[in-house]
């Protein structure tokens, strides 16, 4: 049996890839701030398939002590656990030296980083060493290609993938995928297309993408996701 614990599941790719999961009757944590009605009323109904666990990832506090709340009964007849880092912000859109406020940088930083960081850290110590973990990280072309703009997002993105490089070396029972989903049809790609042009010079691009239909479905997306997982 696999546990899967997955984080950004209130809209987007992360709310298809859940929606798909509990569909399939697979056991399920879910990390966010929020959660859809879906999930909320499935969770009442079958609080044995599916565990919400509320937290702001851009906190670093309420992080910390987030798996102090993890139900340990859901490590039991589990032989795989898939971690699913998906949350993510992009924002402040805005090129360097113009950040403003370093709350900006450092909310940005903890979602896109220092979040998965730390729950992967508390994931491989709580899990005993019989069990397979794979850790599915949402990642994005811009993790290796310098966008101007998005110093924030592309250096997070990067962050995340060597450190999850290290940890692949490091243990032999973890299995790490880096899936990058292309340019979907989200929330965040309107924050995107919402920009000045005088901070992120490929507006242009991006609005074509949509004028253009050339924005995937999410829904397909999440579809091809689970079928690179699920064997």
């Amino acid at each position: 049996m696999r546990l899967f614990i997955i984080t950004g599941v209130s809209s987007g790719l992360g709310e298809q890839i859940a929606d798909k999961l509990i569909i399939k009757k697979e056991k399920l944590v879910a990390i966010g701030r929020k959660f859809t009605k879906k999930q909320l009323d499935v969770s009442q109904l079958s609080p044995d398939l599916i565990h919400l666990l509320y937290c702001d990832l851009s906190n670093e506090k309420e992080m910390n002590v987030l798996f102090d709340k993890f139900p340990s009964n859901y490590f039991n007849d589990v032989n795989e656990i898939v971690f699913i880092n998906n949350a993510g912000v992009i924002g402040p859109i805005n090129k360097i030296g113009k950040y403003g406020d370093s709350n900006f940088i450092k909310k940005h930083i903890n979602v896109n980083y220092l979040s998965p960081l730390i729950l992967i850290n508390q994931l491989v110590r709580i899990t005993p060493i019989t069990k397979k973990i794979k850790i599915i990280n949402i990642s994005s072309g811009a993790a290796t290609k310098a966008m101007e703009g998005w110093s924030l997002y592309c250096s997070s993105k990067a962050a995340i993938k060597m450190f999850l490089s290290v940890l692949e070396k490091e243990s032999e029972n973890i299995e790490v995928l880096n899936i990058d989903p292309g340019v979907m049809d989200t929330k965040m790609q309107q924050l995107i297309r919402n920009s000045d042009i005088n901070e992120f010079p490929l507006l242009d691009q991006f609005q074509k993408y949509k004028d253009d239909g050339r924005l995937k479905d999410v829904t397909t997306v999440a579809d091809e996701i689970l079928k690179r997982i699920i064997q």
